[in-house]
């Protein structure tokens, strides 16, 4: 006997799945969390790129955990430089000392030139 999605058990909604609520995200990722085939539920959602709460994850979610699913690689971060920096905070990552030395040495730069264009004015 197969067993049964907890998504399709009697009283569950379906539309909860698909919500944007945070509440309702968080009440399907609990249901997901007691289902017999949430690995294969995730897995059927990474193949095809469903898009609401499927395996207990969000689309968001699983295109982080899975990026080459998702698209091309990201691209090499260039350390020491402003569009490494850039690239770090792109990625939801801690910037490196190189990269984030980088950022404030342009920060100041800019504010020198803002200062320069005011007196010239």
């Amino acid at each position: 006997m197969a067993s049964q999605p907890a998504c399709t058990r009697p009283g569950v909604d379906p539309e909860l799945f698909h919500s944007t609520d945070r509440h309702d995200i968080v009440a399907a990722k609990a249901i997901c969390s007691d289902c017999p085939v949430v690995r294969q539920c995730l897995l059927t959602a990474l193949d095809e790129r469903l898009d609401g709460i499927w395996g207990g994850t969000t689309l968001g979610e699983r295109m982080k955990r899975s990026p080459r699913r998702f698209g091309p690689a990201p691209s090499p971060i260039v350390h020491g430089t402003r569009s490494g920096y850039q690239k770090h905070r792109n990625r939801d990552e801690e910037a490196c000392q190189e990269c984030k030395a980088a950022a404030s040495a342009y920060a100041k730069q800019q504010k020198a030139r803002q200062a320069e264009m005011a007196v010239a004015s």
